[in-house]
C-alpha cells in the first residue's frame, strides 16, 4: 500500500473513532521520499500561535496550524518528560521557530531526535523530528492551553504512538498503534484502551 493511500484509510479511521476530536487538518504522506514523513496539503492559512517555556526565557511562534498532535507513549519521551505520555505538536520546520532566547537553549540527543530545553528552567521547549523531517513542540507550552484545561480544537490529539511501550490506560476514543501507523514505517497494529490494565 503507498503511502498516500494509507495516509487515507488513517484519516478515515480517525475521524470514525475520534470521538469529536477531528484532524486540524487532512493528514497526508509524501510518497515521493525514501523515508514516510507527515506532510500538510497546501491551502491558504494565517493561523499564527504562541508559546514559551515554563519561565519565560525562550519563546516560540507557529506561523501555521500544526500538522499533527500525536501522544508519544515511547519510553524515552517517557524518560525525558518524566510524565506518561508526550503530547506532540507536529509542524514543518520553517513553520516553527524560537522568537526569544534561542542562546538559552540546550540540546540533547536521543536516537534520531534533537530535543532543546530551556536551560533557566528546564522545560522541554521543542524536538527535531530528524527521521521525519518535522518539528515538535508541546502543547502544554503554547500560550491558552493553562489552568482551565481546555484545549483548541486544532490542538486536539489525534492518536497515540508507542501505546504498547506506555504504562498507563488512556481512555479517550483516539486510535492507539502499538508502534505507528503503517504509513509512517510501524506496524499498523492497534491496541484496546485497556491494554495496560489487562497485562
Amino acid at each position: 500500500m503507498s503511502f498516500s493511500k494509507a495516509a487515507t484509510s488513517i484519516t478515515r479511521a480517525i475521524a470514525t473513532k475520534s470521538a469529536g476530536f477531528p484532524l486540524a487538518r487532512p493528514l497526508s504522506l509524501s510518497a515521493t521520499t525514501a523515508a514516510p514523513t507527515l506532510t500538510a496539503p497546501r491551502r491558504r492559512c494565517f493561523a499564527s500561535h504562541t508559546g514559551s517555556c515554563h519561565c519565560g526565557t525562550v519563546k516560540f511562534q507557529a506561523d501555521t496550524d500544526p500538522v499533527a498532535v500525536v501522544n508519544c507513549h515511547c519510553s524515552v519521551c517517557r524518560r525525558c518528560h518524566s510524565a506518561s505520555y508526550a503530547p506532540l505538536v507536529v509542524f514543518e520546520p520553517w513553520k516553527l521557530r524560537v522568537t526569544q532566547g534561542a542562546n538559552r537553549l540546550t540540546k540533547y540527543t536521543t536516537g534520531k531526535e534533537d530535543r532543546f530545553s530551556c536551560s533557566c528552567c528546564g522545560s522541554k521547549v521543542y524536538s527535531e523530528l530528524n527521521h521525519l523531517k518535522k518539528r515538535a513542540a508541546f502543547l502544554q507550552n503554547f500560550d491558552g492551553h493553562g489552568a482551565d484545561g481546555k484545549i483548541r480544537v486544532s490542538f486536539k490529539p489525534t492518536f497515540h504512538i508507542f501505546y504498547g511501550s506506555g504504562t498507563i490506560d488512556v481512555k479517550d476514543g483516539l486510535p492507539k498503534y502499538d508502534t505507528l501507523p503503517a504509513a509512517l514505517g510501524g506496524s499498523d497494529k492497534q491496541l484496546p484502551e485497556n491494554f495496560h490494565s489487562k497485562r
